[in-house]
């Protein structure tokens, strides 16, 4: 008897795991879609024209090494 309670019990909790999963997480997930959604237009909110571009330039920046001179490498002696 206690086998047959045990095998019971967990169909019903895995029938209610499958009632809870089929409602419960689409909502989930439409929620978490709605707010996606409006954090990207949130973040999206520069609307320029069609066919406009714009370039933003870095300054790149001189190496301390002048290029004249090669790159200094530490070795030790073998012997």
């Amino acid at each position: 008897m206690g086998f047959l309670k045990t095998i019971l019990i967990i169909i019903a909790i895995f029938y209610i795991l499958n009632l809870i999963g089929r409602y419960l997480i689409p909502y989930i997930i439409k929620k978490q879609l709605k707010k996606f959604q409006n954090n990207n237009n949130f973040y999206n909110n520069d609307t320029k024209p069609e066919g406009e571009i714009n370039i933003k330039q870095t300054n790149k920046k001189k190496s301390p090494i002048n290029s004249d001179e090669g790159e200094y490498v530490d070795f030790e002696d073998l012997n």
